[in-house]
């Protein structure tokens, strides 16, 4: 009986984890004008964006197994290598890091949120810029 229990409920809790999880860098091919680090988990549930010739406005949310202040880093230095200008940051305590960036007619507001499982849930909405 427990044979037949263990692979069941490995397929059950596996079938749990990915209804809002997408796989591994699946499904950010649409993303190509931001950096998405290795081993990124999408959020399907909370992600909704709109995508017309290579430009995406909306929102995009995933997990990444690193902390708060390493991933604030390394999209402070990488968003630039795509390009996109700093506008500002805001650093009020561990749970509320945000970054903003604009490139061309579009802002990026990131949000880098702590969670204790995943590591960060890293926040993209990204908009039109208003004149």
């Amino acid at each position: 009986m427990k044979k037949i229990l263990a692979p069941l409920f490995v397929v059950l809790l596996a079938a749990c984890s990915s209804t809002y999880w997408s796989e591994e860098k699946k499904g950010f091919e649409s993303f190509r004008d931001i950096p998405i680090p290795a081993y990124s988990y999408m959020d399907k549930k909370e992600t909704s964006i709109v995508n017309h010739d290579d430009i995406w406005l909306g929102v995009l949310k995933f997990a990444v197994s690193n902390t708060v202040p390493v991933m604030f880093d390394y999209y402070q230095k990488e968003m630039k290598r795509f390009g996109w200008k700093q506008l500002t940051f805001s650093k009020e305590d561990y749970d509320n890091y945000t970054l903003i960036f604009m490139r061309k007619d579009r802002i990026a507001h990131i949000s880098f949120m702590p969670h204790p499982i995943d590591g960060t849930h890293i926040k993209f909405v990204m908009s039109e810029k208003s004149e």
